[in-house]
């Protein structure tokens, strides 16, 4: 948890627009709101503090990775966005570039972020989504599974995308 001090700082946290407007001011003759739809506009709120956190504790622990690096070796070339799927919902964050040599000499560049989370390639995706995905996959066709995580998390993902992510893990 040493990465992650800022979840701790939940309260700190201030979204970009309220999504609970009005909903915990009702009053009790208010028939109109129901209950599944506070609950959708809680999991909704709860889901984009989340993205917030996962952004902060990823900025956070790519700071550290920057600090601690052989400046020999690294030689910072700026950041860059990029997004990760998550079961909260895109998570957009900036990481750090660097330069560095491959063995043989020859000049290359890599995010050391990515290399501390596992991540390779472009369109990342987390592994606790990819298991609900595989996951729904076993219980039903790609599509209904592809229908069933957007649901759940607010992700937009189509049943071929489901499809050849199943084959990439299990395959």
């Amino acid at each position: 948890m040493s990465h992650f001090p800022c979840i701790q700082k939940i309260s700190k946290i201030r979204l970009k627009r309220p999504i609970l407007k009005g909903v915990c001011r009702m009053s009790v003759a208010e028939t109109a709101i129901r209950f599944n739809e506070i609950e959708r506009a809680v999991q909704k709120m709860c889901n984009a503090m989340g993205c917030e956190l996962l952004k902060t504790a990823l900025e956070n622990w790519d700071a550290e990775l920057r600090a601690s690096r052989d400046r020999t070796e690294y030689r910072h070339k700026g950041k860059r966005k990029t997004v990760i799927k998550t079961t909260l919902g895109e998570v957009e964050y900036e990481r750090a570039l660097y330069e560095t040599r491959t063995a043989d000499g020859i000049k290359s560049y890599v995010y050391l972020l990515d290399e501390a989370m596992g991540k390779g390639g472009s369109g990342f995706m987390s592994g606790l989504l990819s298991e609900q995905i595989v996951q729904a996959s076993c219980e039903g066709s790609y599509r209904s599974a592809a229908r069933s995580v957007s649901e759940m998390t607010g992700q937009r993902i189509s049943h071929t995308a489901t499809s050849s992510w199943v084959h990439r893990r299990v395959w």
